[in-house]
């Protein structure tokens, strides 16, 4: 068989699927047209197959072309294919998480023909392969990547170790995983790193200790955070119940009872294709391993569980005894409601969540204390739990201004929500309503803190010269008012502020600035690194540049005594490995900060860093370093920060490489379809009134550049100057 030989190939036990790589790739030789679907759920070794297949036809000297599914992201695109007609294998992997333009740009060109091409596709079960198979011309080779058999995965562990014949307690791990090639992968490699001769230790280690390493746990995390919160809680809750009775051997401990197989019925699509759970012929729903099971009840009991459901109270009670009127229930609400913000400011989330909840769910949020359910909601969010936190401020009331300013703390809290779920436009309205409140009304308090959040969301924007306006506005309104809100969060966007405008040595010198002005000594706030997860690295960084090591021990030894306060939050630990990755350049701890992250802006900080220092060290191949730039780029978009998109584009753009507007523009013709996305971009910001000079800021590249773009643009889209582009975009939006 032509094909890569056992010892250099990374999968196992996927001979049958290996040839029909191979036929695949021989028919393009021949001079047609080939497609192959590789299908398997998550974690099955689908990348791998693509990866050794890409590998093994460019040593045949064939051309290959890697594509990610989000090349199509922000637009319809095409797909580039030789047009001599020679042969080329072009590898599209994760095909399920396409857009729906992308998906047609893909189609389209499968479907184009005339040349010798070999399409491997890789993508889970589910709606988008059925609809590649039908659509796509010809045959399609189809092949299923399911769990390896028991002698296969004591094969691939005993070749990771290094070992011919297996410890006995490694040996049960591995079969606990049945047949799962990434938790085995995981498994093999953390024993390694974590115990010192994996060959003569591992049974004791393991013996010893009933927890699983470390890299089990955020695989199995990751797979976790795919879900939504409510199916989160369902299967957490169906690992933590009892096995079905009688449930011995390593496969029907999977097994749900009927009760739980029930509860999880509306919730049953969405964990299969997480990989999580599967489906018998006979109905019985299981888990796919014992181990994750295991691992998932764990995290269950490492996760703060939510507040119990509203329950209606005993009619006769209510009948008898009145509701307390508002003074009294703003007497009881304060001592907690005080509580909670102290243990906050003193870095212990989960004892302030904790008191939090217990104040908004004894109903006292009924009765004027809407400020409580704000400010236990915007802590909710800054740890991950959004749909909570939402869920929690819509049941708070919008009491009147004339009652201390109230609702401008929930609008605030909107504006915050709004702000991590990447909807900027309506993050903006909200924070600038606080800033337009009546002072007469009780609202001077929350002026400055709307401002501030005004510049931050200008800031991720782009555009600096409003944010530096509604920075100024904030430090006057700080100066002006008797009892602004205490929040580290004006010193963080000054901070920001000062260092994209000045540089890092002014906002070091900020830092260290006398007490009392915002930003100084910003570093040592608990809160901030619970407000903004991103910030602990965003500091480390900064003190980096300037050689300042004492604030970098500084920081990650604050961070890693946050993430042991708060023993079972996955955003503290995220925060610690993060800082942690970039000082030792550990890639492994900052690929855990990049799967712990709930919060997009610092998943997205934590990909970049991921890519610069294996970049800087050489310690990870190009297109797996590229692919972590893409990621850190897919998460900034996602969240609207157009100006860490920016940088990000640009960096690929250094090392030869382009997000996927830029890479399948077509040339020539007329029209917003021909525009790239950065010139699709400095379109829409020309056509919006901004200066080249404003548009250079927001998009990373110089002055001359917009406007070499802009002089592509004009031709394309037919007008002849920026009134005319305007026009053209009004008429576009129409």
């Amino acid at each position: 068989m032509h094909a890569l030989p056992h010892t250099e190939r990374t999968t196992i036990g996927r001979d049958d699927a290996w040839r029909c790589v191979v036929s695949t790739v021989e028919q393009t030789e021949a001079g047609t047209t080939a497609v192959l679907l590789v299908q398997g759920g998550p974690g099955i070794g689908k990348s791998l197959l693509l990866r050794d297949a890409a590998a093994w036809a460019d040593a045949r000297g064939l051309p290959v072309a890697t594509y990610r599914a989000d090349f199509g992201h922000g637009g319809p695109s095409t797909v580039d294919t030789p047009a001599d007609g020679s042969p080329h294998v072009v590898v599209v992997d994760d095909v399920q998480s396409l857009s729906a333009s992308a998906e047609q740009a893909l189609l389209k060109a499968i479907c184009r023909g005339g040349n010798a091409l070999t399409w491997m596709l890789a993508a889970r079960p589910g709606r988008t392969a059925e609809r590649l198979l039908r659509a796509c011309p010809g045959t399609v080779t189809r092949t299923v990547l399911r769990p390896l058999t028991e002698p296969q995965a004591a094969m691939l562990a005993a070749r990771l170790l290094g070992f011919q014949v297996l410890p006995v307690q490694v040996a049960r791990r591995v079969a606990e995983a049945n047949g799962d090639p990434q938790l085995i992968t995981e498994l093999v490699q953390g024993l390694t790193e974590e115990i010192a001769d994996p060959g003569t230790g591992a049974s004791a280690g393991l013996a010893a200790r009933d927890a699983l390493p470390a890299r089990v746990r955020i695989a199995v995390e990751q797979r976790l955070t795919r879900l939504s919160p409510r199916t989160r809680q369902a299967v957490c809750r169906a690992a933590a119940a009892p096995s079905v009775p009688g449930a011995g051997a390593p496969a029907s401990r999977t097994v749900l009872r009927r009760s739980e197989s029930t509860v999880l019925a509306p919730f049953l699509d969405e964990a299969v294709a997480a990989g999580l759970l599967r489906t018998h012929e006979d109905g019985r729903v299981a888990f796919t391993s014992p181990l994750l099971r295991s691992e998932v009840a764990r995290s269950a009991r490492r996760t703060p569980a939510a507040p119990p459901p509203d329950r209606p109270g005993d009619s006769r009670e209510a009948a008898v005894r009145p509701p307390p009127g508002p003074c009294a229930v703003r007497e009881r609400a304060a001592a907690p409601a005080a509580r909670v913000e102290e243990l906050w400011r003193a870095g212990n989330a989960v004892d302030s969540l904790r008191i939090g909840r217990q104040v908004v769910s004894e109903d006292i949020g009924l009765h004027g204390t809407s400020a409580a359910a704000a400010t236990v909601s915007e802590k909710l969010a800054a740890m991950g739990s959004a749909d909570e936190a939402w869920q929690m401020l819509d049941r708070a009331p919008d009491e009147p201004l004339t009652e201390s300013g109230r609702s401008c703390e929930t609008t605030l809290t909107r504006a915050r929500l709004l702000l991590r779920a990447g909807r900027i436009g309506e993050a903006r309205r909200a924070a600038h309503r606080v800033t337009r409140f009546d002072d007469t009304a009780g609202a001077a308090a929350y002026r400055p803190m709307g401002q501030a959040l005004a510049a931050l969301v200008a800031l991720r924007c782009g555009d600096l010269s409003e944010a530096v306006d509604h920075m100024d506005h904030c430090l006057v309104s700080l100066q002006g008012s008797d009892e602004p809100l205490d929040s580290p969060t004006y010193g963080w966007v000054r901070a920001q502020l000062v260092a994209a405008r000045h540089g890092a040595r002014p906002a070091m010198r900020l830092l260290s600035a006398a007490d009392g002005e915002p930003g100084a000594h910003l570093w040592r706030e608990p809160s901030l690194y619970l407000e903004e997860p991103g910030a602990g690295a965003w500091l480390v960084r900064l003190a980096q540049s300037v050689g300042d090591a004492e604030l970098v021990a500084d920081v990650v030894a604050r961070t890693g005594e946050l993430a042991d306060l708060n023993a079972g939050l996955p955003e503290t630990a995220a925060v610690h490995e993060h800082t942690r990755g970039l000082v030792l350049g550990d890639l492994d701890a900052l690929r855990a900060a990049a799967a712990g992250h709930r919060d997009a802006w610092a998943r997205g900080c934590a990909f970049e860093d991921l890519a610069v220092v294996s970049l800087r060290t050489k310690a990870l191949r190009r297109h797996e370093w590229a692919r972590a730039l893409e990621s850190a780029f897919d998460e900034f978009r996602s969240c609207g920060a157009d100006r860490d998109a920016a940088r990000v584009r640009q960096r690929l753009r250094t090392v030869g490489r382009h997000t996927a507007s830029q890479r399948f523009r077509r040339e020539g013709g007329t029209g917003w379809e021909t525009l790239s996305e950065v010139e699709r971009t400095i379109a829409h910001l020309a056509g919006s009134g901004l200066t080249n000079r404003q548009i250079a800021q927001r998009v990373y590249l110089s002055s001359h550049t917009v406007n070499y773009h802009l002089r592509k643009i004009y031709p394309r889209l037919g007008v002849g100057s920026r009134v005319e582009l305007s026009n053209a975009l009004q008429t576009a939006r129409a």
